[in-house]
């Protein structure tokens, strides 16, 4: 999915939707992935937990869940 971000740049960016066990979530591995450590911060989240993200009109119908998956 396509939308944009609230960083430094105020740029572009792409994301995913993943569903597990029939419920719809947010994944970017694009700012959990590091050279150094790999962090979850951005991994399996619902839209009221979604910081610095914004999704492009035509993706804002999507059924994602409101809260995380609880792991």
């Amino acid at each position: 999915m396509t939308g944009s971000t609230l960083d430094s740049f105020s740029s572009n960016h792409i994301w995913n939707v993943v569903r597990v066990d029939g419920k719809d979530y947010f994944v970017d591995c694009t700012w959990d992935g590091a050279e150094v450590e790999t962090t979850y911060d951005y991994y399996l989240k619902g839209r009221n937990h979604f910081p610095g993200h914004t999704l492009d009109k035509k993706y804002e119908f999507l059924p994602i869940q409101n809260e995380n998956m609880i792991r």
